[in-house]
């Protein structure tokens, strides 16, 4: 077993030679103490061939998570100026090989698929429901509301497929992976415009017929729909389509695509193993996989023809790394020890080392999109790239910012406007290029539903559903949808309607949203004897209506701001005839699925009362445990309805404390949430808090400063989080949190 964090021990074999014996060790080891040091791989003189290496193919096998190590081989076969006259690869291992072979470097692939990291959506993907589903920075803001940034997350997810609803996977979420891989493709697609071999390296991509099982060479049309069908996992990721033909992953017929390299001429190998038995017997691999990685390891197979006395082998240890591991520790570690591997057997090889020649990006066709491209292709391919006026006379000419399509194309997958987007650029007038996109929207209609209970708060269900795009009269298309929410404590119905995304940009967005509930909130006083005792308030009913813009910022920031007019009565309001303020209400929220940073602050002032309220979260993942860290601050005036008051550690709690035992107007907490690794999904859960909280107008923090900690189990499944912790507080109280399903 591999500590976490270190470079494995490395195999590297070059066909043709024999292992040194065990008895010569001792003299090797003292011979190699003579020869000095060089000053680096790059400065390394290679010997000389014994026979020229001829045409050099670099193969790419797959391996799921596992294909990251091919990233650490390209970057010291790119540092020594190797320059392979052919790349094959399967499933991973073409992702990998197509983005090489588009002309990054080692070190821009590695920055590239860092940025549009596939990994968080395969996998333990938790399912994401659409915007109708969210809550706004007025309605979300509520003593019995998390504040969670982002949508609500539903335990079951269905969405309109054909005739019927299907529910959907937490295996993989097929319009984020899509456009991920569009948006990874768009440079090696505008210098190939449909040809691989005009890539800056020829470059085939490997799939199997779903019919026959026969491999599939994949050598032209779009280079994100071939890798695509190349990496067509069965049960993960639907099929892929090449001219007419269903393919699933490459694994399946050639996964190691040696034969084929040979087919295409190739004399020299350069083959990237993904060596995953190293230190383990059979039984331990099977005792420590599950069944999804046991399936996949047959599709993975280390199986090729012999390879020749010029091939090279770089085998690195992957045996402790699961095939849909996509965490970042695990990639920054599969990186590094490809680099360990390909290092010595790449620096002492006799291979040419001539550099690469980089092709110049083709320029845009005036026309943009082909003469016979389907209805809506200009206006998506024209919300992808930027318009500017260029020349003397000014003329509107289109140029392509490759930055600008990939974020773009990226951002509409992620955040689920669209399914599918394939550029299929072709050659235009003189040397330019077009496109003859096709795409799909993601599904129209959506359902969601979700449910929680714990000790403090009871239980909670709910139910969302959303229209991407509903068409009325002559109006643009409308988003609508809403969620109900019934619960111990509160009940609650919204509905909302917004403007649909039409295309892969994400605008300002308009939004009106209408909400009515009421809520039974918990409140504690002092009793005679020291300890806190609840109490029942008359019941709280409320009603809303908020007219506003969502105004993204950049790929991770969001702006919500509008007017809100309230109504309120009960509660802790001794006018039986209520409130009806008129306000204006803002929310702003950063981050997105790729970063470990999320913070938001909703605002809200009106003719009552101001509010304000934050929350960061900072993930950070360690060999040892995920650690989350959450810090929170909040403010209101007394004039405030209690449903605006804040709960000391939110609807998480505090360690010794029963949800809402601690409440006020001002609050200050952070905690840190450890979570390591048991067995199977549970984990070990340690959590350690500190906070304030006060009902005073007139001292802002100045409550009694409490600690707590709690142990226990927990787990973290995509139908919602479980725990079970015992806790105490620095005041005296103990007390058991347990809670299964994530609370809105």
């Amino acid at each position: 077993m591999v500590a976490e964090g270190t470079v494995a021990e490395t195999s590297v074999v070059h066909a043709g030679y024999s292992v040194i014996s065990h008895r010569y060790l001792p003299v090797a080891v003292f011979l190699l103490l003579l020869v000095p040091l060089s000053s680096g791989a790059q400065t390394s003189t290679p010997r000389a061939c014994s026979s020229p290496p001829g045409k050099i193919a670099l193969v790419l096998p797959g391996g799921g998570a596992k294909g990251y190590a091919h990233v650490g081989v390209i970057k010291i076969l790119d540092s020594l100026g190797i320059a392979p006259d052919l790349v094959v690869g399967t499933s991973m291992g073409s992702i990998m090989g197509a983005v090489y072979a588009s002309g990054y470097t080692g070190v821009e692939l590695e920055k590239l698929t860092k940025r549009f990291n596939i990994g968080p959506y395969i996998g333990r993907y938790r399912p994401r429901p659409p915007r109708a589903f969210a809550i706004t920075g007025a309605t979300g803001s509520g003593a019995l509301q998390s504040q969670l940034p982002g949508q609500p997350s539903p335990a079951v997810l269905l969405k309109k497929s054909g005739s019927g609803f299907a529910f959907e996977t937490s295996f993989a979420d097929e319009g984020a992976v899509n456009l991920l891989l569009t948006a990874m493709m768009v440079r090696g697609n505008l210098i190939a415009r449909g040809n691989f071999d005009s890539l800056p390296t020829p470059f085939r991509a490997v799939g199997t017929d779903i019919h026959s099982g026969a491999r599939v060479m994949i050598d032209h049309g779009d280079l994100a729909r071939g890798v695509r069908a190349s990496m067509a996992i069965p049960f993960v990721f639907d099929p892929g389509v090449v001219d007419s033909v269903e393919m699933v992953d490459g694994g399946l017929s050639e996964n190691v695509p040696v034969k084929l390299a040979r087919e295409l001429g190739a004399t020299t190998i350069i083959l990237s193993t993904l060596d995953a038995t190293k230190g383990r017997d059979s039984l331990t691999r099977v005792k420590e996989k599950g069944t999804l990685d046991m399936m996949l390891d047959r599709i993975f197979l280390d199986t090729h023809p012999p390879l020749g006395p010029n091939d090279l082998e770089i085998r690195t240890d992957v045996s402790d790394i699961g095939n849909l591991d996509f965490s970042e520790a695990v990639v920054e570690r599969l990186t590094q020890r490809g680099a360990a591997a390909a290092r010595p057997v790449l620096t002492a090889s006799c291979l040419p080392r001539p550099g690469r020649v980089i092709t110049p990006m083709p320029p845009i066709a005036t026309a943009l999109v082909t003469a016979d491209a389907a209805p809506g292709s200009r206006k998506m391919i024209r919300s992808a790239v930027r318009s500017t006026a260029e020349g003397a006379e000014r003329v509107q000419r289109t140029r392509l910012s490759i930055d600008t399509v990939q974020a773009r194309a990226a951002r509409a997958g992620t955040i689920g406007v669209l399914r599918s987007l394939w550029l299929n650029p072709e050659h235009a007038d003189g040397d330019s290029v077009a496109f003859d996109p096709t795409f799909t929207w993601a599904p129209k209609r959506t359902f969601g539903i979700g449910a929680a209970f714990d000790n403090d708060l009871g239980g909670e269900a709910w139910v969302g559903w959303g229209n991407r795009r509903a068409v009325v009269g002559s109006l643009p298309p409308l988003e609508t949808g809403g969620r109900f929410t019934i619960g111990s404590r509160r009940q609650e119905l919204l509905v909302s309607v917004r403007k649909a995304i039409e295309d892969v940009r994400y605008g300002p967005s308009p939004f009106v949203v209408v909400m009515a509930g009421r809520e039974s909130s918990p409140f504690f006083v002092q009793g005679p004897n020291g300890v806190n005792v609840k109490v029942d308030l008359p019941l709280f009913s409320e009603q809303l209506l908020q007219v506003g813009y969502d105004v993204p910022n950049g790929d991770n920031w969001i702006i919500q701001v509008g007017p809100v007019l309230r109504h309120w009565r009960g509660g802790l309001t001794t006018n039986t005839k209520g409130a009806t303020p008129l306000g204006l209400a803002l929310r702003v929220d950063e981050g997105t699925d790729r970063e470990h940073l999320y913070s938001r602050l909703d605002a809200e002032m009106n003719q009552r009362y101001s509010r304000a309220s934050a929350r960061v979260t900072l993930l950070i993942p360690k060999s040892f445990a995920l650690l989350t860290n959450t810090l929170r601050l909040g403010g209101t005036s007394t004039e405030a309805p209690f449903s605006q008051w804040f709960l000391l550690g939110a609807t998480d709690g505090f360690p010794g404390l029963n949800i809402g035992e601690q409440v006020g107007t001002w609050t200050a907490s952070y905690m840190l949430d450890a979570a390591k690794p048991l067995f199977g999904p549970i984990n070990l859960q340690v959590t350690g808090a500190t906070g304030t909280i006060s009902r005073s107008s007139d001292v802002n923090f100045g409550g009694q400063w409490l600690w707590g900690a709690r142990i226990g189990i927990g787990a973290d499944p995509p139908i919602g989080l479980i725990r079970l912790q015992y806790g105490l507080a620095t005041n005296g109280r103990r007390q058991w949190f347990a809670r299964v399903g994530r609370w809105l």
